[in-house]
């Protein structure tokens, strides 16, 4: 295993065993943007409920929560909700 696949290894297990944290989460947000951010949930090994309930008290736009739990997956996904 290379050094960069063993650290990509390391962080997913980090990140998957005590969650992303609200600091990083945030960074990330603010590097790469609302749009490039999809809301998704390990249910039922999770949590979902409190998990959408973190991404609402986020101190961001209420567009940019929007776009998160809502928006990029009607765009990802191809959806149309009027119908």
């Amino acid at each position: 295993m290379t050094r960069s696949a063993f650290a990509r290894k390391k962080v997913l297990k980090k990140t998957k065993n005590e969650g992303l944290g609200r600091k990083k989460f945030l960074k990330i947000l603010k590097k790469h943007g609302a749009d490039k951010v999809l809301f998704a949930t390990d249910s039922p090994w999770s949590n979902a409920k409190r998990d959408i309930e973190r991404v609402k008290a986020l101190p961001v736009d209420e567009s940019m929560k929007e776009d998160i739990l809502y928006n990029n997956s009607i765009k990802l996904l191809e959806i149309n909700p009027c119908n």
